[in-house]
């Protein structure tokens, strides 16, 4: 069996792992032992023929939910707000009509 680490050429990202049962002999194919710990993401410097380890991926931002959530929670929060001046405003207008005062 050959173990073999897929890497985009430009870049030196591996993209895959596989193992094979015949030998290839490709630019993009970097031939690797049994014990080599190569994980897609890790990146291979073709100089020195060393792989370098991907840093952790980053933690997921907020979900098209948890945004679209926020947002009505917000307009919900700013629907009462101008309710409320609303009436404010509408008690106000009654007081003057009833010879109150606002």
């Amino acid at each position: 069996m050959f173990k073999y680490a897929q890497i985009d050429v430009e870049t030196g990202v591996c993209v895959g792992v596989s193992i094979l049962s015949g030998e290839v002999v490709a630019e993009n194919m970097i031939p690797l032992t049994e014990t080599d710990d190569v994980e897609p993401r890790d990146v291979y410097d073709m100089v020195t023929k060393t792989w370098t380890k991907a840093p952790p991926p980053a933690p997921p931002g907020p979900t098209k939910t948890d945004v679209l959530d926020a947002k009505v929670t917000q307009l919900e929060s700013d629907n009462l707000s101008l309710m409320l001046a609303l009436t404010d405003v509408y008690e106000q207008l009654l007081a003057l009509q009833t010879g109150g005062t606002a």
